[in-house]
């Protein structure tokens, strides 16, 4: 495969995952929105108000960081896209980024699933006890998180290999 081919096929590639991105950003939102539309105008059926309540307050908290997540992916595409190389030090900068934000989400995930349901679980309502569920992702976002700082290193060595290519010609 010529280097044209290459570069054509990774820009449509690019293309389609910053589109891709673009929809799970607005999917992300709207999710959020709704949640927030049904505990504002009190539409939950009763006894699920206060743990609607500690969900709406988990979804703006995560939605935050998985809309700067994909924002910044998006960012990476684009640079990727535009750039006559992906092998540069700002996409390796942005990939860390990325990484560290995957591994801090985890973190922060089950830091506040642990309060969260300490806080709403655990007292009496008429005779019994109340239990409330919120999902984990099971440690996998930090596993890929990892793994896109494992790649962030893949490419500090495709620049470094770039830079000597740069030179020789």
């Amino acid at each position: 495969m010529t280097q044209k081919e290459f570069k054509s096929r990774f820009e449509r590639y690019a293309r389609v995952g910053t589109l891709a991105f673009t929809l799970l950003v607005l999917y992300w939102l709207i999710q959020t929105a709704i949640t927030a539309y049904f505990v504002i105008t009190g539409e939950v059926p009763p006894g699920e108000a206060e743990q609607s309540f500690f969900n709406l307050i988990y979804s703006l908290l995560f939605s935050v960081f998985v809309v700067a997540i994909m924002v910044m992916v998006i960012r990476l595409l684009q640079s990727i896209q535009k750039g006559r190389t992906p092998f540069t030090m700002a996409n390796v900068r942005r990939l860390r980024r990325i990484g560290w934000m995957l591994v801090a989400f985890e973190v922060l995930q089950h830091v506040t699933t642990r309060l969260f349901w300490a806080a709403a679980s655990g007292r009496v309502e008429d005779g019994e006890k109340v239990v409330y569920y919120f999902s984990s992702t099971a440690g996998m976002v930090m596993i890929v998180g990892l793994a896109v700082l494992a790649i962030s290193v893949v490419f500090q060595y495709g620049v470094e290999l770039q830079s000597l290519s740069d030179e020789t010609l």
